[in-house]
């Protein structure tokens, strides 16, 4: 059995005022915005979502097309179609393109579809425009794995997942100068030097291209970005949050 606690004790305190996990993450700086699959912060039509808002700034993912649009059922926005399998819908980023940062964080929790633990080449995010940049789900050479790349080439972060893994990822990316670091609960961050600094100029959520071609076999129910990296407190707020 695993307890999981809403707060974080700050590094090298055992006495005193106890910060909440929302306390935690409100201090990160300069975040884009935070999404959560609240019915609150949900626009549906149809029983299909077609804008999540985010919880700090109101950043909005939004689909335009009704048939890529995700459904949201027994409380979870829903990525991929579980009657099929098939991957069924993908969002956008709208406003302001985050672009080229010195400095960004990325968290995520997700859960792939149980009939699709093997299906290759997933993509959890992505910017499809030059330089590339994407999170892909690999089932690949019989082994699971998060691949964090850049520019479409190599070097890119292999994040390992055990082979019993049921398909709930949770997922802590931090891109500082040109180092990658990808952190996963229960196991070693693992990192690599960038060939440059990481540039998105969109964010597609459930693809691994554009809007309109969606490739994830799951549901997500936790995005964040922020445009700086995170303390050691706030990195393990992060990881709480997406375990």
């Amino acid at each position: 059995m695993r307890l999981q606690f809403d707060f974080v004790a700050p590094t090298g305190t055992h006495f005193g005022k106890v910060q909440s996990l929302e306390e935690v993450l409100a201090s990160i700086s300069a975040p884009v915005d935070r999404w959560e699959d609240t019915p609150s912060s949900l626009t549906l039509v149809d029983g299909r979502v077609s804008e999540w808002a985010g919880l700090i700034n109101g950043r909005t993912l939004t689909q335009a097309n009704a048939n890529f649009r995700p459904p949201y059922a027994d409380g979870v926005v829903q990525f991929g179609n579980p009657a099929t399998g098939a991957a069924a819908a993908a969002m956008g980023l709208t406003g302001a393109a985050i672009g080229q940062q010195e400095k960004l964080t990325l968290a995520l929790r997700l859960k792939l579809l149980p009939d699709q633990l093997l299906t290759d080449n997933q993509g959890i995010v992505s910017c499809q425009t030059a330089p590339q940049q994407r999170l892909t789900y690999r089932y690949t050479g019989g082994a699971k794995q998060v691949r964090t790349s850049f520019a479409g080439v190599s070097p890119f972060v292999a994040s390992p997942l055990d082979l019993a893994n049921d398909g709930s990822i949770g997922m802590v990316v931090v891109y500082n100068g040109l180092r990658c670091t990808a952190h996963m609960p229960g196991a070693d961050p693992v990192s690599v030097e960038m060939p440059a600094l990481t540039n998105w100029s969109e964010f597609y959520v459930g693809s691994i291209s554009n809007l309109n071609n969606p490739s994830l076999r799951g549901s997500i129910s936790r995005i964040g970005l922020w445009q700086s990296t995170p303390t050691d407190d706030q990195l393990a707020a992060l990881m709480n949050w997406v375990a």
